[in-house]
């Protein structure tokens, strides 16, 4: 039996859902309760197409006009008033974007601000912050399918849904304009949890499971999670060898380098809360074929795969397969210059002998 119907991903049925997961993973999942410290706060945060300037920071810290500001960031308020929660991270209200200086320390600690937040809020569906995080829908179109299933063994019900609405449906669709955002790499690999506002319905995601409204009870197995939950949970799980952590890190550039920035500079900022946590850099890597898009002003070393704006591929696969290896290249010296204090981030100058 088909129960309720919902015509958008922001009503209060929809949103109840979302509150549960929220729930019981923040209450029973321990893997999950264990990624983030409750005594770490960013420097600003949103008590309960603007950005915080120079010029309007006392008035933003008086007062934030809710007509000016983005439908999406309005609806990314709705949500957190609705998982009960106080307060709001946004960049662009949170981050002086005026001010290098700020936007560097700033950026310095966003792995942080991802890694430490209660619950991350993707709009999935929404080619900029005009569109909003709420969809309307057919409101049968998500409905779980009850099956009763009666055996010697167990009497239980079993959800099934329509095989176009798997329950990890966003995590593949590679079309989704939250997919190809450079930035989003490593918000999703830091994040705890991920509420995802797609066109037709919402998603969860956490270390311990997946779920949509479609199929609204958390599946466990690790086959349905996204690439990058999937490696987060694998990574926190067990100490990784040093050509595993290799791997792992060369998949995550790989996906990376697949992505878009609107700006160009941040190709290092945007990965750097990854980097952080894996630290080994490699220099094993090759442009795809086609054009290649070199930098137009500069942000890293030509043997760095930041100095790029196309896909790569890495050996590592191919040379951990392999019985034998030998070393051909001996690396004298190495040494990249930090335009700031954060080595991390944007370099001045680097070169490898």
């Amino acid at each position: 039996p088909v129960t309720g119907t919902s015509d958008s991903t922001g009503s209060e049925e929809a949103l109840t859902c979302a509150r549960r997961w929220l729930t019981d993973c923040t209450k029973t999942h321990e893997q999950c309760c264990a990624r983030t410290s409750k005594g770490w706060l960013p420097t600003r945060l949103i008590h309960d197409q603007l950005k915080l300037l120079q010029h309007n920071i006392e008035e933003l810290q008086r007062q934030i006009p809710f007509g000016k500001l983005p439908k999406t960031w309005v609806d990314a308020i709705t949500i957190t008033r609705a998982m009960g929660c106080e307060y709001l991270w946004i960049d662009s209200l949170c981050i002086i974007q005026d001010s290098a200086e700020d936007w560097r320390r700033e950026c310095s600690v966003m792995g942080l601000v991802y890694k430490n937040g209660w619950c991350s809020i993707a709009a999935s569906a929404a080619k900029n912050g005009s569109e909003g995080c709420f969809m309307s829908r057919h409101p049968t179109c998500f409905q779980p399918l009850i099956v009763e299933v009666e055996s010697r063994r167990m009497s239980a019900a079993y959800s099934c849904s329509a095989r176009r609405f798997r329950v990890n449906r966003l995590a593949q669709d590679v079309e989704s304009p939250l997919y190809q955002r450079g930035w989003v790499i490593q918000e999703w690999f830091l994040a705890p949890r991920i509420l995802f506002f797609a066109r037709q319905m919402i998603h969860w995601e956490c270390a311990s499971g997946a779920a949509s409204e479609a199929l609204p009870t958390v599946n466990k197995t690790k086959s349905v999670l996204s690439f990058a939950t999937k490696l987060r949970a694998r990574y926190e799980r067990a100490p990784m060898s040093l050509e595993r952590c290799l791997e792992e890190w060369q998949k995550l550039v790989q996906v990376y380098m697949s992505t878009r920035l609107t700006m160009v500079r941040d190709k290092l900022p945007a990965f750097s809360g990854i980097a952080r946590e894996f630290y080994d850099q490699l220099l094993l890597w090759k442009a795809e074929s086609g054009n290649q898009q070199g930098q137009t002003s500069y942000r890293a070393p030509s043997w760095s795969w930041a100095s790029i704006d196309k896909p790569i591929s890495s050996p590592i696969d191919t040379i951990s397969r392999r019985t034998s290896k030998h070393t051909i290249i001996n690396v004298l010296r190495a040494e990249v210059s930090a335009a700031g204090e954060d080595p991390f981030q944007e370099v001045s100058s680097g070169f490898i002998r």
